[in-house]
């Protein structure tokens, strides 16, 4: 739970935020492992003057994380969330989203991980601005992401990456980013 004051110039700002979550490990074998995380926050900015970042947001997350390791150097991964946010108890947004992740150790000496997520915000009843805090940052409709990247340590003291981000937004073409880095550790 936090709680701030803020003064500007034009007026004053009042915030409060609480957060309760739970977290429920296990492991069903060797093989299989599953983490489920249920998240509700209250988010709540009032102003002295009317203000667009006036908010009183409310919101429940809920994630499932599978993870499927067949051998010791292999990992397959699935995670599946819902949650759902209100603004003012009128403007509301409905989450969902969908990750696989794939991930290969090269033993000790590096690391091969590719992910693909979609998320998705459904708005209701929206009649100005969106807060982020309303849709945590996530654009309306559909976003896909996907990432590839590679590690490998070339000695003790040099390792190298290769890493390669995809994201559309909102139905928006595609932003592409890719980096190739050497560090050399002294």
């Amino acid at each position: 739970q936090r709680r701030g004051l803020t003064q500007y110039s034009a007026q004053l700002e009042r915030a409060f935020v609480r957060e309760r979550s739970v977290r429920l490990r296990w492991q069903l074998i060797k093989e299989l492992a599953n983490q489920v995380d249920f998240q509700e926050k209250i988010d709540v900015l009032s102003a002295s003057l009317t203000s667009s970042r006036e908010r009183q947001v409310r919101s429940e997350l809920l994630t499932t994380d599978w993870s499927y390791r067949p051998a010791s150097d292999v990992e397959l991964g699935f995670k599946f969330g819902v949650g759902r946010s209100s603004n003012f108890e009128s403007a509301s947004a409905d989450l969902n989203e969908q990750t696989v992740r794939f991930t290969y150790e090269l033993a000790g000496r590096g690391q091969l991980r590719a992910e693909w997520s979609r998320e998705e915000v459904l708005l209701s009843d929206v009649t100005s601005a969106v807060p982020y805090e309303l849709t945590n940052g996530r654009v309306a409709g559909k976003t896909w992401l996907w990432n590839f990247s590679f590690d490998y340590r070339l000695t003790r003291f040099i390792q190298s990456t290769i890493a390669y981000d995809g994201r559309s937004e909102g139905g928006r073409s595609a932003v592409h980013t890719a980096k190739a880095e050497v560090r050399a550790f002294f």
